[in-house]
């Protein structure tokens, strides 16, 4: 029996055909095993350390900007941008716990991750939003402090300095309501 190879119109023997068939899946086999090699080495490994370096050295930034004092509006920018990341190191900790516990028992890391899901998405969203935001005006301040830098204390004043952060964390409060609305919860009798 002969099959012909569409690409290149030329018949190939049966045997010739099952090599190259099972040379291809031994190739979608392997590109499975390195990608769950690759999973298993982020969610055990990196994503662990990430978060406790984040953790640490956002500790160790909000105490080091503490001894400045705030009257700096570059102080009050990177402070609020240090407890914001914090924030987010430890929430992305936590959203990983599950693949930690499904080696152990799948049900639960099952449940853990519905959870997770359900309660820390959202506010890993909100949380990363405003690290981006921190960044955003950040950008801009060093932007204007280097085209513009006599105007730049008028313009990036403490108390705007001020309501810029506040506005940041109520923007995206509000802006991730609807992401916090769109489950529902099944409940059992």
């Amino acid at each position: 029996m002969e099959l012909t190879d569409e690409r290149s119109n030329e018949v190939l023997p049966l045997n010739e055909t099952i090599l190259k068939i099972d040379c291809w899946i031994n190739l979608q086999n392997d590109y499975v095993s390195f990608v769950e090699q690759a999973r298993w080495v982020i969610n055990y490994i990196v994503t662990p350390i990430l978060c406790i370096l984040g953790v640490v050295g956002n500790y160790v930034n909000i105490i080091v900007l503490r001894r400045c004092g705030y009257k700096d509006t570059n102080v009050l920018l990177l402070v609020s941008l240090s407890l914001a990341d914090l924030l987010l190191s430890l929430i992305n900790g936590v959203l990983h716990i599950h693949f930690v516990i499904e080696s152990f028992d799948f049900v639960a890391a099952s449940l853990i991750a519905s959870y997770a899901q359900l309660y820390l998405v959202s506010t890993f969203s909100r949380s990363l939003c405003i690290v981006q935001c921190h960044l955003v005006s950040i950008a801009t301040e060093r932007f204007i402090a280097v085209y513009f830098p006599f105007h730049v204390a008028r313009i990036f004043s403490r108390s705007r300095v001020l309501i810029i952060i506040f506005c940041m964390y109520i923007f995206s409060i509000i802006f991730y309501i609807p992401h916090g609305l769109i489950y529902d919860v099944a409940t059992t009798n």
